[in-house]
């Protein structure tokens, strides 16, 4: 839920549509924090949009975060969303979903879009189990946080965290 897990985790399917240079952290809210994901200008438009959505907002996604459960991202045509639940320290449930803005999209594009979730889900899937396992390592470093645009929102995590249990 950061802007360098654009480009590094999901290289095939979202970093050429949102890649991580193009993010841009936004302040966190009481209950909420995230990021712009801007879309590259020669990407063609996707979907039907709300036309009281202006040029930047089309040409955006913003991704956020509603702690402790819930991740979505909203475009002008679509979102997508996850509920995360923590059955165990090493499991987490997971419920999915997309929604479109578009009552009469096509087959074509709901199959397009859905095949993209998939795609994204399962980069999701095999990068996670990779980290966890690197996580478990004797020999696992640590480094300071990137730039607000691109780790930002693990900042604001912690700031969630020491609000709720400290």
């Amino acid at each position: 839920m950061e802007g360098y897990h654009l480009s590094t985790v999901h290289r095939k399917t979202l970093h050429p549509i949102t890649p991580t240079r193009l993010c841009s952290h936004f302040p966190a809210g009481e209950g909420y924090f995230g990021y712009f994901s801007v879309f590259p200008t020669d990407l063609p438009r996707r979907g039907k949009y709300h036309p009281d959505l202006t040029d930047e907002e089309q040409q955006r996604s913003v991704m956020f975060a509603v702690p402790p459960l819930h991740v979505a991202g909203l475009a002008g045509h679509k979102m997508s969303y996850l509920y995360l639940q923590p059955e165990s320290a090493g499991t987490v449930r997971v419920q999915r979903g997309l929604a479109f803005s578009d009552p009469n999209i096509s087959e074509h594009d709901f199959k397009n879009a859905v095949d993209l979730f998939e795609q994204i889900m399962a980069e999701d899937n095999n990068q996670l189990d990779r980290l966890q396992r690197g996580l478990q390592s004797l020999y696992l470093g640590t480094a300071p946080l990137a730039p607000a645009n691109y780790e930002g929102n693990v900042w604001d995590f912690y700031h969630y965290l020491a609000r709720k249990l400290l």
